[in-house]
């Protein structure tokens, strides 16, 4: 434990006797002593715990006594304070007495105060006036402190004597006030009462009060008529007496009747905070609102108007102002807020509520704010349900009805969220629930929606269902779309249906059902039923031979398709769409294999999109099991007009080769095209080179003007056409060369002639 360092400064000394002292009175043996306290210097604001001991020398020497009780608590102010210190009579013999104080301000030792201090002459005066022998009548002036016997039993009827009457013997009861023994209360009993007649108490309209140990512990008020303001006018309270048990600092203030403090409160306490302990202040119950109850506890408080409400017990809970009928059952620092009626808080920590007729049953840092009448929180922590009337929380932790989200539900689990949105009106943003789970949110445009539970599952659609999973997403076009599980499935139209792994069920009544493939699977239409099943896909059986699409009897009859076998025993009509594995067409009443036919006759086909231009569309990369490209009819015998390709160089030279990303409006239509780089041309500019070769593709923009798309197969042609010129141009180059080679070797042989002559004949 460490002990603070403390300083100690000595005021001054006062004995309160309740009189000058006399032989005739007796009186107490406390004295009042007044100090200074400071605290590393400084005046000290707390509650400080002195011990008091007398001693016969100013250091050093012998103790003489020790104060009852061993110990006080004693609040300090400004570094003052006051407080009273009891060794009895016998200590003060005539010899010096010396003061030595011990204090300390949190639990463990005590500080030792130094110096003493010496006791001035003023307890002595306690003796001042012993009687001893014969006395005449004027030596009985003043008080006596001790007792003193009078065998005269005259002098007990004549009044003469005054004082307390500490130390009587042998009184007769009917001096006191002529009353006989029958009409006094007695330590053993009373019998032959009257109710009403004979009592206990006040006959004027003073408080009464019950002490023990000198210390108040029960005062009881008599309210006879007091008028208090509440909401829409006033009340006249009449004949409601206050009871205030408990510490003697608990208070029922002056403007509440019928009151009632069971107990608690308290002046100072120790509590253990980790490896240490902490001392307290005072924590005192406070009503000053009618008809309220305060059960006990400390630091409890029901403030004005909040009449009829209660507070059974627990630490610094408070029901505010103009809040009748409330009640907090216990728990530490719960509140329920101002202007709040009929609302609960059961108990928990840290709890606050301001909704009528709401509740908060427990947990740790929950709040029902403003405008959520009737409202629940049943536990769990740091729960906040706001301006959703109607709305419940059943536990778990940071769960969160938002505002404008009436009549809505949590159930538990973490960090779900029903949001509101001020914009809708009636109740077109209500009636939501989030069973459990975590992250899990309905957004504020949704109504009437669920989530069962799950991770990080998303509403925005009203009238949705998402009963678990994680990571689902329900659009906010998706009325009464449902996800009934999997991960990070999308139902986004009206009454669509997803479920599995990555499944989009973007359009209007379309159902979505996608394997464990790490891609997305999505619909492309309204009214769709798609399946993605790298295993098969069986109906009216289990067996998936091959991976294939089985069907057991009866076929699969497509109606309207463009197909000689739609409506009959055994044709599958693909319109579009990937078939993953192998498809066949097989008449199993014949048992024997039928063409298949892809949208014959007449139709196009497309691969991974809707084909619109041409007979086949590809979205994404093709691919053949061994090297070869694409073949087309080039026989001569079926040409005319034929003519070399010229100018090949000079034609490629216009073409602007390019790399480049798909733009994000682009990407969010073809979930297949990634963002990274890809090579290629620009359809308007390889359009002013090859006119013929740049056409639409069937698609859109936004504003409804086509997408085009190219053909550069010509820069293939060209290229080829292009070498073949300038090999031809490094011919004529190379023949050119090889003629000024031979000139030049005919003229070094000339020259070296030459000089084989000059050399000879110098």
């Amino acid at each position: 434990m460490k002990n603070k360092l403390l300083g100690f400064l000595l005021l001054t000394l006062v004995l309160t006797f309740g009189g000058s002292l006399s032989s005739v009175h007796a009186q107490g043996t406390a004295f009042t002593y007044q100090g200074r306290f400071t605290d590393s210097g400084v005046p000290a604001n707390a509650t400080v715990e002195f011990q008091f001991t007398l001693w016969n020398a100013l250091s050093g020497g012998t103790q003489v006594a020790v104060a009852t009780p061993t110990s006080s608590l004693v609040g300090v102010t400004n570094g003052l304070f006051t407080t009273a210190i009891d060794f009895g009579a016998a200590t003060f013999d005539g010899s010096d007495r010396y003061l030595q104080i011990e204090a300390r301000t949190v639990l463990g030792p005590f500080t030792l105060l130094t110096p003493r201090q010496k006791i001035s002459p003023t307890p002595y005066a306690m003796l001042a006036g012993k009687l001893n022998g014969t006395v005449t009548s004027g030596g009985l002036a003043g008080t006596y402190g001790s007792a003193v016997t009078f065998s005269n039993t005259a002098n007990l009827f004549t009044g003469a004597f005054t004082g307390n009457g500490s130390g009587l013997t042998n009184l007769v009861a009917t001096s006191l006030g002529g009353l006989s023994a029958s009409n006094l209360w007695q330590l053993g009993g009373n019998a032959g009462t009257i109710a009403g007649a004979n009592f206990l108490g006040t006959s004027d309209n003073q408080p009464l009060e019950l002490k023990a140990n000198n210390q108040r512990v029960l005062r009881l008020e008599s309210i006879l008529a007091v008028t208090t303001s509440v909401p829409g006018g006033n009340i006249l309270w009449s004949n409601a007496p206050n009871s205030i048990g408990g510490s003697p600092l608990n208070v029922v203030d002056g403007n509440a009747v019928g009151a009632f403090i069971g107990g608690g409160g308290l002046g100072g306490f120790y509590m253990d905070v980790g490896a240490g302990y902490v001392f307290g202040g005072t924590f005192s119950n406070r009503i000053s609102a009618a008809l309220g109850t305060i059960i006990g506890g400390g630091q409890n408080t029901l403030q004005y108007g909040a009449y009829l409400s209660s507070i059974g017990g627990g630490l610094g809970s408070t029901i505010q102002s103009n809040s009748p009928y409330g009640t907090i059952g216990g728990g530490y620092q719960n509140t329920i807020q101002t202007n709040s009626t009929f609302s609960t808080i059961g108990g928990g920590q840290a709890n606050s509520l301001q909704g009528n007729s709401s509740t908060i049953a427990g947990g740790n840092q929950n709040t029902i704010q403003s405008g959520d009448d009737g409202s629940v929180i049943g536990g769990g922590d740091f729960n906040t349900i706001s301006n959703s009337f109607g709305s419940t929380i059943a536990g778990g932790e940071f769960n969160r009805v938002s505002a404008d989200a009436p009549q809505s539900f949590i159930g538990g689990g973490g960090d779900n969220v029903i949001a509101g949105n001020a914009a809708l009106t009636g109740f077109d943003n209500s009636d939501s629930a989030i069973c459990g789970g975590f992250l899990n949110t309905i957004s504020g445009n949704a109504s009437r929606a669920f989530i069962g539970g799950g991770d990080q599952n998303t509403n925005y659609g009203s009238d949705g269902v998402i009963c678990g999973g994680r990571q689902n997403q329900i659009g906010s076009n998706g009325f009464a779309s449902t996800i009934v599980g999997g991960y990070s499935n999308t139902a986004a139209g009206n009454f669509s249906f997803a479920a599995g792994n990555r499944a989009r069920a973007v359009n209007n009544g379309t159902f979505v059902w996608a394997d464990s493939q790490n891609a997305d699977f999505s619909s492309v239409g309204i009214n769709q039923f798609l399946i993605r099943a790298a295993g098969g896909v069986g109906i009216g059986t289990s067996v998936t031979p091959n991976g294939a699409l089985h069907l057991h009897s009866g076929g699969l009859a497509v109606t309207g398709a463009s197909s000689p076998y739609s409506g009959t025993g055994s044709g599958v009509y693909i319109e579009s769409g990937v078939a993953v594995g192998n498809v066949y067409a097989f008449d199993y009443a014949n048992f024997s294999p039928l063409p298949l036919l892809l949208n014959s006759p007449g139709g196009n086909v497309g691969i991974g999109r809707t084909p619109t231009v041409n007979t086949l569309e590809i979205s994404g990369n093709a691919s053949k099991a061994v090297a070869g490209s694409w073949l087309a009819n080039s026989d001569g015998r079926i040409k005319n007009d034929i003519e070399p390709v010229e100018n090949a160089l000079a034609t490629l030279n216009k073409v602007r080769l390019v790399s480049f990303r798909y733009n994000e409006d682009y990407r969010a239509t073809h979930r297949g095209v990634e963002n990274r780089r890809y090579l290629n041309v620009i359809a308007q500019q390889f359009r002013e080179v090859f006119p013929d070769d740049v056409k639409g593709s069937g698609e859109k923009l936004s504003n409804g003007e086509d997408i085009l798309q190219v053909d550069t197969y010509p820069l293939t042609i060209y290229s080829a056409a292009a070498i073949q010129e300038l090999n031809q141009k490094l011919e004529r180059d190379l023949k050119s060369k090889e003629t000024e080679i031979d000139s030049l070797k005919q003229r070094l042989e000339k020259l070296e002639k030459v000089i084989e002559q000059v050399t000879a004949n110098p």
